[in-house]
């Protein structure tokens, strides 16, 4: 048999909700700029897709 502790439970929940908030925080701050900053792989493929839309 399986007790769960109540404040344990809380505990746990509380954690979970503020892991959750933090990176969904750091998701919200996500960018295209912040993404290819210093990747020449992203920056070649973006100038390709700059080339063929002319």
């Amino acid at each position: 048999m399986y007790v769960v502790r109540p404040q344990k439970a809380k505990d746990a929940l509380l954690g979970s909700e503020r892991n959750l908030q933090l990176a969904n925080d750091k998701a919200q701050d996500v960018t295209i700029k912040k993404l290819t900053r210093r990747n020449p792989t992203m920056a070649a493929k973006f100038a390709e897709l700059g080339e063929s839309g002319e």
